[in-house]
């Protein structure tokens, strides 16, 4: 038995040609319907152009659903191969009807495909203006089904990565997750976190008390980089303390996947209220972090990625602001390095070249030469002189 409609029909009605009159007034080509909950036609009285070739009622209330489920437009064909589009009409979480569109046949020929996509987003755009669908519904599903997908592509991925402990699944994800937060790019969050969330399941682990302190440990990771990334430290802590209150009180790992994912988007939400950090801010994080990783295999990308900048962006501050490249910075602060080994220590110059991040001994002496006019041994003997 299906549940009441809390909306009447005739209400829904005069709403509907409100919204078409709204939506044709850019294209008089496109066509709408009225349907209720269960698919049913309500308005307008003329035939819809797609009934005549085989779609019906269910088909209707089949599109009106998955919107509501995905949150977003749902978008189809017809046997005949003619576009279908439709938005739910909600009250409160109920769906009470939606809205099918389509273009008038014959309109405007092969380009109407590349319309399509536009004209959807256009009708729940007045849908929701009107207050005629629940928008935060709506958005609350669209992240439910993008986290899904995430998780699916984690699953498949673990495939070629798959984690040996908790401990290794947190050193490798550690930082692509600062990455993202930095450069308030939710969606590589998200996919990070799901990767996070599928590993902690994969590695076998039961216990619940030992999933909640890997999870404490990324969300220390989280609002860290969120404060580094411009957020507001006393809203970043206000949001902090709660979620720890919060994780206390959870007792099964799928609350717990469901608490970790929605502090994730209420964090990127108030990111997105923020102004970002300036350049130059970016700029400093940048070196402070390559002085503090230069034995690594450093990358422009991946420094970039570190502090919310593109690389080509990266780049044009370095040559505008400091006058430089990026291999010409990651060589000056590991020459810098291996002039202070040289001086205070015995290590080989094979051995300094490696602990200064240069792959072997033979382009460290050719790049410390590029920058001192002097080989490394030259530079020892020459300080070892000045010593006596």
């Amino acid at each position: 038995m299906h549940a009441p409609n809390p909306i009447s029909s005739a209400w829904l009605v005069t709403e509907f040609f409100e919204v078409a009159r709204d939506y044709r007034r850019r294209d008089p080509e496109r066509v709408l319907m009225l349907v209720d909950a269960h698919g049913t036609p309500l308005a307008p009285d003329e035939p819809f152009p797609c009934a005549s070739c085989g779609c019906g009622i269910s088909d209707w209330h089949q599109m009106v659903v998955e919107s509501l489920r995905w949150g977003e437009p749902y978008l189809d064909t017809c046997p005949e191969g003619h576009y279908l589009w439709a938005v739910p009409l909600t009250f409160n979480s109920t769906l009470v009807g939606g809205v099918v569109a389509t273009f008038a046949r014959g309109a405007r020929g092969a380009t109407i495909g590349s319309a399509v996509g536009a004209a959807a987003r256009e009708l729940l755009e007045i849908v929701t203006s009107r207050n005629l669908t629940n928008a935060a519904l709506l958005r609350e599903n669209r992240q439910a089904a993008e986290c899904e997908a995430s998780k699916a592509c984690a699953i498949h991925g673990l495939k070629e990565r798959m984690y040996t402990s908790v401990r290794e699944m947190y050193l490798r994800e550690e930082e692509p997750l600062r990455a993202a937060i930095g450069a308030r790019d939710r969606r590589a969050a998200r996919e990070v976190l799901n990767r996070i969330l599928v590993g902690v399941y994969a590695v076998g682990t039961q216990d619940l008390e030992l999933l909640k302190a890997v999870v404490l440990e990324f969300l220390v990771v989280i609002y860290r980089a969120a404060v580094e990334a411009g957020g507001d430290p006393v809203q970043m802590l206000g949001l902090n303390y709660q979620s720890y209150l919060s994780l206390f009180r959870i007792s099964d790992e799928e609350h717990l996947t469901h608490w970790l994912v929605r502090h994730l988007e209420r964090l990127m939400d108030c990111l997105e209220l923020e102004p970002k950090r300036p350049p130059e801010a970016r700029l400093q994080e940048a070196v402070r972090y390559m002085q503090e990783h230069f034995p690594e295999d450093l990358g422009r990308e991946q420094v970039a990625a570190v502090v919310g900048l593109s690389p080509s962006h990266f780049s044009h501050l370095l040559r505008d602001r400091m006058d430089t490249s990026f291999r010409d910075l990651l060589n000056e602060i590991r020459i810098r390095r291996a002039c202070d080994f040289l001086r205070r220590t015995e290590r080989s110059l094979a051995q300094i070249a490696q602990d200064v991040g240069f792959a072997d001994q033979s382009y460290f002496t050719k790049v410390f030469h590029r920058h001192l006019g002097c080989t490394p041994r030259e530079y020892r003997i020459s300080h070892a002189r000045r010593g006596l």
